[in-house]
């Protein structure tokens, strides 16, 4: 705010009305639009951060902006399904989605890599995540669980696909952390195996031996008494 000429008595009065951080950082940039209009825009606010040596900040902010600039996709029309008379081959088995050691590390890994550093805040350092960003997460979160999982979801909104595995295990063994570093590589090694495949029935081959002739089935009915014979004698 200061930066951006922002007047004391304005920044005093929004730490005065406003306790929370989050409801801190609204304000001033409501009051920052109010007071420039048209003058208050992304290119200042980059350059002020930039100055101050907020470059995580910065690049979050630039990020914000290019997406901006990327028209929305045009939805495209569903093809008509053509009759075929071939037969469909049987549907190829996906890819796995476990993480690959240079894939981008998805939100829906985080919880699971949280457990693997314990050490969070020398990985942060390593990874050159800013002194103020660390310092944030140990103060909003109290439990050492909420502070990596909030590191490492600041750290992939930063950096995006450059948020890999491959970067975050050569930090960990870069410290000497060969422990986490080995049990993360555990699970990328687990991802890559490949699904296994149904192994098919053995055909039935025709026998050339002669089948022996079914066996009569004892009956279950009663059988008649046998008849009288006529005697020869006279």
């Amino acid at each position: 705010a200061k930066k951006l000429d922002m007047g004391y008595h304005d920044i005093e009065g929004i730490y005065t009305n406003h306790r929370a951080r989050a409801d801190q950082r609204m304000s001033f940039l409501i009051k920052w639009i109010e007071k420039n209009g048209p003058a208050a825009t992304y290119e200042r606010l980059i350059e002020a951060l930039k100055s101050l040596r907020e470059q995580g900040a910065a690049k979050r902010i630039e990020r914000i902006c290019k997406q901006g600039q990327k028209p929305p996709p045009q939805l495209q029309p569903l093809p008509e399904p053509q009759p075929s008379s071939q037969p469909q081959p049987p549907p190829q088995p996906q890819p796995s989605s476990q993480p690959q050691p240079n894939g981008e590390i998805r939100y829906a890994d985080i919880e699971r890599l949280a457990g693997k550093l314990p050490n969070w805040q020398l990985v942060a350092k390593n990874l050159d995540m800013g002194y103020q960003d660390i310092k944030d997460i140990e103060t909003n979160h109290r439990a050492r669980a909420d502070q990596r999982m909030s590191f490492l979801r600041k750290w992939i909104e930063e950096n995006g696909p450059a948020a890999t595995y491959e970067r975050l295990i050569v930090a960990l063994k870069s410290l000497g952390q060969q422990g986490e570093a080995e049990r993360i590589e555990r699970i990328c090694k687990q991802g890559q195996k490949p699904p296994s495949q149904p192994q098919p029935l053995p055909e039935s081959q025709p026998s050339s031996q002669p089948q022996p002739p079914p066996q009569p089935q004892p009956s279950s009915q009663p059988q008649p008494p046998p008849q009288p014979q006529p005697s020869s004698q006279p």
